[in-house]
Parts: structure tokens; C-alpha cells; sequence
């Protein structure tokens, strides 16, 4: 079973990425995601996961090689939930980015899938993205 490590900001990035989904154009659009409940078993004990999925477009019109940022999830009162790190190098198909995987280590985690989703606020902030062409753009 594979599981992935997850990112957890304190405060402040919080609040920047709430200011980047205000701020200027970013080069990721969250195109969809979704989260569904699993009951797995960790050396023979059942544990509650989640299998979150993340589907990301590139705006850009370019292509990218490395990226730095993350998806930030919020509750219905716009409390902070988690985050999940873009891949570093990140595999597009096409102009999409899919992140996915399964987690279990965090309450906010675990209350996402019985959320509903059009009330849960998701958003994609980069903060650095390297092209093909050697170019690196820096996004505030």
C-alpha cells in the first residue's frame, strides 16, 4: 500500500494561499478533484484512508519541468484543513497534471470525504515554475 506524505502549513501559509487564489494569474487551474473513504489494513489492523485525487491544467501555454507549490483544502467556515506538495517534477499528460494518492494521517484528511464538495473550497497556489525553454517564472 502506498501512502504519501502530507504537507501541513502552519498559519501563515494559510493565509497565502488564500491570498494567492486573489492575487495574480496563477499557472495551475484546479481543473476537478474528489476524495473517497477507504478501510485498509496496516500490518493486519483496519485504518480508515482517504484516496484524494487532484486534477491541475497548465495555463501557461508551456511546458513545465519543475514547479513549486501545493493544494490547499478549506472546510465550509474557510478553516484551514490540509495541504498536499505539487510534485517537484511534476508528469503531465497532455496540459494536466494529475496528483494523487491515499492518506490517513490527519483528522482533516479523514473529514474531507464526508464533506460535501461543493462546500469545501480547494485551492492550487505556485509559488515557482521552471519551462523547457530555461525560463523561470516566480508567481507572488
Amino acid at each position: 500500500m502506498k501512502f504519501l506524505i502530507l504537507a501541513m502549513l502552519p498559519a501563515a501559509a494559510t493565509a497565502q494561499s488564500i491570498d494567492c487564489a486573489r492575487g495574480d494569474q496563477q499557472p495551475m487551474a484546479l481543473s476537478s478533484w474528489s476524495a473517497e473513504s477507504l478501510q485498509i489494513e496496516v500490518f493486519g489492523i483496519p485504518k480508515e484512508s482517504v484516496k484524494l485525487s487532484f486534477m491541475l491544467e497548465n495555463m501557461t501555454g508551456k511546458s513545465i519541468i519543475a514547479i513549486d507549490g501545493s493544494v490547499s483544502v478549506f472546510d465550509p467556515l474557510g478553516r484551514f484543513m490540509f495541504a498536499i506538495d505539487m510534485p517537484e517534477i511534476p508528469t503531465f499528460e497532455g496540459d494536466t497534471l494529475s496528483i494523487s494518492g491515499e492518506y490517513g494521517v490527519t483528522k482533516g484528511v479523514l473529514g474531507l470525504a464526508s464533506l460535501p464538495p461543493e462546500r469545501v473550497t480547494v485551492i492550487a497556489c505556485t509559488s515557482e515554475v521552471a519551462y523547457a525553454d530555461g525560463t523561470v517564472e516566480t508567481f507572488d
